[in-house]
Parts: C-alpha cells; structure tokens; sequence
C-alpha cells in the first residue's frame, strides 16, 4: 500500500491551487494573482492604519513613561490596547515601581499628512494577566473614528495570513504606525469548553517587537483577531519562542464580559469577509502543503548528560544565549528509520562559525556530540520509538538519528513511513515560496506542524567563507524549535532542511534562516550511513608572524608540500576569496574539510602563480 503522505499533495495542494487559477480566468494569471493578493494587502493596511493608535500617560511627572500601540474599534473612540496602558515608572523609596495611571492621551494618526491629533481619554479596563485595556476618548470628533470592528478568532487556522500593525515611535513630528506581515505559525490552545474560546495564544511569523505591544492583529478582510503581547516571557522549554503572540480576540471578549461598554461593542454583528480571493485561494494552499508534509515532521526528544551550551561569541566577548530546553524538530528521511535534523540541535555550533573564537570547554562541538545519551522519535500521527545517533556532519550541519523502523511503523499504525518527495530543480530561485515546518511538541499531539513562511532569498557561493557556503537563505522565520525540520515548495516538495549556525549574530525570526539543499542533505545522510566522518582540513603550512599570510614554513608529505608551496609564498587568494592578512587566509582553511579541493593564488617574488590543492587531514599532537 502507498502511504497516504504520497498521496496527499496531489489531493491537497492541487485542490488549492486550483482555487487560485478559479480567482483568475486571465491567461496571465500568475501575474495577475500577484497584482491582486498585493492589492488585498494594500486594502488591509489603508483600513488599519488611520486606527492605529499610540496610549500615553497624562502628565507623568516625576518619573519616565511608557507608550503603548492601541487600535480603535467603535466610532465613538473606544479602543483596545495591552496592559500596560498609562504605564509610568516612578521612583519610590530608591527604588523604579511601575505604577499604571487611569488618565491617558491617545495619539491619532493622519495618514495623509503624517501627522497626529492627541485626544484625552480614559482606562475603562485593565486585566494584566490577559494583557489588554479597554481605553475610551472622552471628546470624540463629531464624525467619529474610523475604526476597525472586532472579529472573531477562533475561526482562525495555521496558515492564514496575518497582518500585524503598532507605533513603534512616538515622535513629535508624526507617527505613522509600522506594519508586519506574516501567517498564522501556530497556537496555544484553552482546554475544550473554555469560555475564553479556542485559544490562549495566537502564534505569528509576522515580525513584531515591544514598540508595537498592544496593537491590532487583523485578517485579510480588516477584521481584528487580536492585540500583539510581547511582554509575556516564555518558558526556556516554550516551543513558541521567538515567534510574535497575539491575544486573542474572543479572550478579550471573555476577559470583558461584565464591561457595559463592551458589552455594547461586542454585541455588534461580525462583518462577513469574502473568502473566494487570490489570497484566500493562496492560504489555502499553504495550508494543504502544511497538512500534506505533517506526518514526515517529527520530534525528537534528546536526553543527554548535560544542556547545550549557550555559550556563543557577538564580537569580541563570549556571552550566554537562551537556548531552548523542549524536543526538537526532525525530518524522517527513509523507510529504514532514519531522522535527520540540524546539528545546531544536538551541540554548540559557534566554534565551527567562528573559527578564532576561544570557546569555553561546554562549547565544544565533540563535547556535546559526545553528551547524547539517547533519544526518542515521535511521530507527528502519534507513536513513538527509540533512536541512536548515527553521526554527525560538521561540513553540512546535520545529526542523523535511527529508529527501528518496524517500531516506527507498529507506533504510527501504518504499512510505510510518511517520507517526502524531492523538490524538482526549478525550486531552487531567489524569490520562490517556502514553508518551514517545525515539530517541538514531543509525545503531543498536533493536527498541524508549527508553520512559518517565507521565501528563497539568496544563496550562498560555494566558495563562501562560512559553513553555510552554499547553503539557501530564507525569511521564513527560523527558530530553536522548527530547525532541524523540513523546507518546503508549496506543493509539498522538500527543499531541504531549517538550520541556524550562530543567533548571536544572525537573530532568530530575523530574516536569516538556512536551508541545506535536499540533495545536499540526503549526500550528508548517504555519508553518514556508511559510516563516514568528517574532519578538518589540512594545508600543511606554518605562517610567519605578522599581519601577511606569509608562508614561514612547509610541512613535509602535506598537501602544500605535494603542490609545490615554499617558505616565503604569500597567500593572495584562496578558492576566489582575497587574503589581505593572516587571519582572512586561516578563516576560508579552516572552514574547509579533509578531501576539498581549494585554489590557492600566491606570490614568489615578481611572479603570481595559482594552483589546486586536495586538503588532507591533520596530523595528531604526540
């Protein structure tokens, strides 16, 4: 029997995106749906952004205070904003409190002029364990505020777009409030019944930061789903880290059900949206290729002797980076039951980054290989089996885990393992769609992965001086709990493999993510399987002190000897990439491994000369 993974693209995926073409009879259609899912965006952020709002204090004297992003949603001037609305930080007996004021301005924008008009108002609610206020302007304009009507969101689903909106400044000049697009990534959810709805948290890949706390998170068709909460500190083992959070619409409703001028809001009709749009035809999409990859996703639960270090450089000091705690994603790659995923999971990857960096002794790569103790694949559909680590490849960045895959079958009650079909060559192209999918939920159960979305951006030269020369970078939001696991087309196909190398330096949910190309990726697991192991190369010279890559010295037998380099060569270029100094010369070596080929340029004298060289491997210390 065929596995219905296989099967599930076909039926999905082609459903969707023949919805799309459905939307548009023209025969430019592909260019058309751009035109007008972009128009959709534009007609969404023109609606939201004249309600848009900044909630300041009155007359906070005598100490600093806080802002916070807010949305109107009543013609009469009521509007939604975080808890932390009228925040103003006072000194009290030596000591900073934070003490939260009832009377507040709220800054109105114009959007033609840039400007804003500053109206008084009032806190009517607060509840800081849901983080929202309900504020109300106490002179509103005779015309009223436009305003964006509250929705619903337990209708939401992982995949739908989701535009978040916030004033990160507050100028005197103006404030022209910013805006963020992304999907819906995943959820927290209320136990069934709860009378706060569905969900406790909304999950985003929209990028959001403190400045727009308390701002409005909207659907395609304007309405809003719910208020953007940054100041709600995950849990190190919180598979949501990083990602935006959002409060739920209908957990405010709930929060506010005694509020008489809620009640009143709330009692208003839902506008209808309009479902049969390019954009929806291209949620749909997202969607079916999420639910069609899902059960090839899975989650791997490491014991090991001791945490990954956090241990990470960001210029010239070492500090402690936050490193998620939880089960980690995985792809599984074959029928005989093995399981790939990054190697950032499994062990401190910085020194392979940073080749200078004097790693303490809980940041060595081997070291954290060596604490695997053991460790668990979960299947997405349920079920479960034990898995060793079969190898690590530092060249790639992959761990290759194996299960039984009799057990793996038995625990998913299914004939075969869900494995994914390879993306066709015309995937790989700056701009294209992606989607990262993520399973950190371990024995838990989700009818769908942690999704995030974005596209190809560029990739990196083979020649490049990094581990991830020749790696795909992507904006779709890489995270501790969603590397390791699947990039794919949005038809189904895999890409390749999520990864990070260094977030002190690169950010998570930044905009720079990796993805190791699938063929790269089954060549890194092929390798492993037989048993290989990478090592680090070896050129076979010594440099004289200074700040040139002068040669001082040639190792006898080694790779630089063979090829003919001598004492007092000076190092020009190297696989392309130029050597000014010693440490440009030792940086493109060492991120090289034993049985690469690099072309060495060099100066003798008055004349240039370029050769190939195979690195070897390097001696070991007596």
């Amino acid at each position: 029997m065929r596995s219905i993974s296989r099967l599930l693209p076909a039926v999905f995926v082609s459903a969707a995106l023949a919805l799309v073409g459905a939307c548009l009879p023209s025969a430019n259609a592909s260019g058309e749906a751009l035109a007008q899912v972009e128009a959709e965006f534009r007609a969404a952020i023109q609606r939201l952004t004249p309600a848009t709002v900044i909630v300041v204090p009155q007359r906070a004297r005598g100490g600093r205070a806080g802002f916070s992003s807010g949305v109107i949603v009543s013609k009469d001037g009521l509007v939604l904003s975080d808890g932390d609305a009228g925040l103003v930080f006072r000194q009290r007996e030596g000591k900073q409190v934070r003490v939260r004021q009832d009377a507040v301005n709220v800054r109105v924008p114009n959007p033609e002029t840039g400007a804003f008009r500053t109206y008084r108002a009032r806190v009517l609610f607060r509840n800081t364990t849901v983080d929202t206020s309900l504020v109300k302007i106490l002179e509103p304009p005779p015309r009223g505020f436009i305003h964006v009507p509250p929705g619903h969101s337990d209708q939401l689903r992982v995949g739908d777009f989701a535009l978040a909106v916030g004033s990160q400044t507050f100028e005197d000049g103006g404030t022209q409030p910013a805006l963020t697009a992304g999907i819906v990534a995943s959820f927290e959810h209320n136990k069934a019944g709860s009378k706060e709805g569905r969900y406790a948290y909304i999950f985003i890949s929209a990028a959001v930061n403190e400045g727009v706390n308390g701002g409005p998170l909207v659907d395609l068709d304007g309405r809003l789903v719910g208020t953007i909460s940054t100041y709600l500190t995950p849990e190190e083992d919180e598979p949501f880290q990083f990602l935006g959070k959002a409060v739920p619409m209908d957990r405010i409703r709930a929060a506010m059900v005694d509020v008489p001028e809620a009640q009143k809001l709330f009692a208003a009709k839902v506008p209808a949206g309009e479902p049969n749009t390019p954009a929806h035809a291209l949620e749909a999409v997202f969607r079916a290729a999420a639910k069609a990859t899902h059960p090839a996703v899975v989650s791997l639960v490491i014991d090991r002797k001791r945490p990954v270090s956090g241990s990470s450089p960001l210029g010239q000091k070492t500090i402690d980076m936050p490193r998620f705690r939880g089960p980690v994603s995985g792809i599984l790659l074959t029928q005989d039951g093995h399981v790939a995923t990054s190697l950032y999971n499994v062990t401190n990857v910085a020194s392979l980054v940073e080749p200078f960096w004097e790693a303490p002794d809980d940041a060595d790569v081997d070291g954290g290989v060596a604490d695997v103790e053991a460790a668990v694949v979960h299947l997405a559909g349920g079920g479960s089996a034990p898995a060793e680590l079969v190898g690590v490849d530092t060249r790639y960045g992959v761990a290759l885990f194996k299960a039984d895959p009799d057990a793996l079958r038995e625990a998913g009650g299914a004939d075969v393992l869900p494995t994914l079909a390879s993306a066709p060559a015309s995937a790989f192209q700056r701009g294209r769609f992606v989607l990262a999918l993520g399973n950190p939920f371990g024995a838990k159960r989700r009818p769908t992965p942690l999704l995030t979305m974005g596209i190809l951006s560029k990739r990196h030269p083979d020649t490049a001086a990094a581990p991830w020369r020749g790696q795909w970078q992507t904006d779709a939001a890489g995270l501790d709990s969603n590397a390791g696991g699947p990039v794919i087309d949005i038809e189904g196909r895999l890409v390749g493999m999520l990864t990070l190398w260094l977030p002190a330096k690169h950010g998570r949910n930044s905009g720079i993510a990796f993805v190791l190309s699938q063929e790269e990726l089954m060549a890194s697991a092929r390798f492993l399987m037989e048993g290989g192991a990478r090592q680090r190369g070896f050129l076979g010279v010594e440099f004289a002190r200074g700040i040139a890559p002068v040669l001082q010295n040639v190792i006898d037998g080694s790779s630089a000897d063979d090829g003919g380099l001598e004492a007092g060569d000076r190092i020009l270029a190297i696989d392309g990439h130029p050597t000014g100094t010693l440490i440009d010369a030792v940086t493109v070596i060492r991120h090289r491994t034993a049985g690469e080929t690099v072309r060495v340029r060099y100066q003798r004298g008055d004349e240039t000369l370029e050769t190939e060289f195979t690195l070897g491997t390097r001696p070991e210390e007596d």
